[in-house]
Parts: structure tokens; sequence; C-alpha cells
């Protein structure tokens, strides 16, 4: 590959970070080696068919990223490229990097009362996100108890195997949910096969005038929505830590109103 250049493979370098003209200037260098009638500015910019200017700005900028190194002939500038391993240092790099402040920026994401944000997902995987959120192990160690009133058994839209996941993580983990389930015309054998009391659950009855077609779930500072109406899905995630508190309080009020009514 000398004066053809693979455009798939210059947009995903692209995508790297390095700029189209640099990416062109990295592969093409590559492509040539060490055959020193191809690899002068001159060479190049002839070649690629790029300003010798923008090569030279390009060069610059692969050096600094120790892509590209040079040598000189008689007092030319000849350029290498160096092995490709060097993109996955450069990654690596920015990924510890990245890793090492990121507690910080979450830090300045949660720290206010005042800070809010609201997520809407549709359909199944929608429904998989707001759970891979709930659930996420980076943040298990916070996640004590979850609040969850439903009077939809979700676990239908749910891929097979997920909820037999959950339920591992939340024993492996000791999170214990005080579920509040909708009484509805599910025959009552189904309701307590589906919302049962158990070691990590605690389930009490809604009567059925109060049904509903959705869940709720609160956890940490944030409420899920799942909303199943006419065959679509939504699912809702709002991050605020006063509405998170409110709505556990109405949820705590309604759980003691409710007293011994368990499933």
């Amino acid at each position: 590959m000398t004066e053809t250049i693979n455009t798939k493979l210059i947009n995903d370098l692209s995508e790297l970070g390095l700029s189209p003209e640099s990416s062109k200037i990295y592969t093409y260098l590559l492509s040539v080696g060490t055959d020193k009638t191809k690899n002068t500015a001159y060479d190049i910019s002839k070649n690629l068919k790029i300003p010798r200017s923008t090569v030279y700005l390009s060069i610059e900028r692969l050096t600094t990223k120790k892509l590209v190194d040079s040598y000189k002939i008689n007092n030319i500038l000849h350029f290498l490229a160096e092995h490709p391993n060097r993109i996955q240092k450069d990654i690596d790099d920015k990924h510890d990097l990245f890793q090492g402040i990121l507690p910080l920026l979450e830090d300045l994401r949660k720290g206010g009362n005042t800070y809010y944000a609201v997520r809407t997902y549709t359909g199944k995987e929608g429904v998989k996100l707001v759970y891979d959120e709930i659930f996420d192990l980076k943040d298990i160690k916070e996640l004590k108890n979850i609040y969850c009133i439903s009077s939809t058994n979700l676990s239908g839209v749910l891929p097979n195997g997920f909820p037999e996941k959950l339920d591992k993580i939340k024993k492996k983990y000791g999170v214990f949910t005080k579920m509040i389930a909708v009484a509805s015309t599910m025959p009552a054998d189904k309701l307590e096969s589906v919302y049962k009391s158990d070691s990590n659950r605690e389930s009490r009855l809604l009567p059925p005038k109060y049904n509903f077609d959705g869940s709720l779930y609160i956890f940490r500072n944030k409420v899920a929505f799942f909303s199943l109406t006419d065959g679509e899905i939504y699912s809702v995630i709002v991050e605020s830590k006063t509405i998170s508190h409110m709505i556990k309080n109405f949820f705590m009020c309604t759980w003691e109103l409710l007293g011994d009514m368990t499933v």
C-alpha cells in the first residue's frame, strides 16, 4: 500500500485521535518502510497529494506521539514510521489517565443536592441498560437497599438468564429489596411465585384498585421508571438526591401503612 490508502483504515485511525492527514502519512510511511527514495517530505507530499507545509506539520505531531522518527542523508530529512503498538501504548496511557480522574469527575457529578439528570430508553434493551445501572458492580457496595413498586413482571422482557444473574449479585453483595406488589388480576399462585418474600426480598401487597401499568425502583440517588403500555416499553432514570429522597419517603409511608400484607 503506497499511493493507494485504505479509506477505512484512515477513518479508524482518525477515530483513535490522529488527523486524516496524519493517518495518511503514517500508513504511507509504514508501507514504504526504509525505502529512502519515498520517505522524504517531498516524496510524501507528491505521493499523497498533501501540501508540503501540511506534511511537516503532521510529521511534527506524529513525532510528538512517537509514531514517526527521522534521520538525515546528505542533509535531507527522511522519515520512518514506528511500530503500530505505539498507538496501543498511547491508548493505554490515556485510559490510565482517565481512570485516575474518573472518581474526581464522578464526585463533581454527584456532589450537590441540586444536581439532576434524566435519561430515557426504549425497548427491551433499554430495560436491560437500566438494570445494568442498578446493579453496576463498580458501585454495588453502596447499594444496600432497593425500594420497588411493581404491577408488572419485567423478567419476561429481559434476556434469558439475566434475572438469575441479578439474583446472584444481590445474594453475593447482600442487596435487600423492599417491594410493593399490586394484587392485580394475576392468579394468587402466580403472584406468590413472582413476588414471594425471601432472604433478599420482602414483598407487601397493594390493593387491586391501585393497579397501574409499570414499575418503579429507588436506588442510591436515582429513581427508575418502567412503562409497558400497548406493546411499547419505556424506561426512564431520574438522578436527583432530592427527588429520590422524596419518592423514597412516599414509598416508606405506603410500606408502613400496608403493615403485614406480605406475599
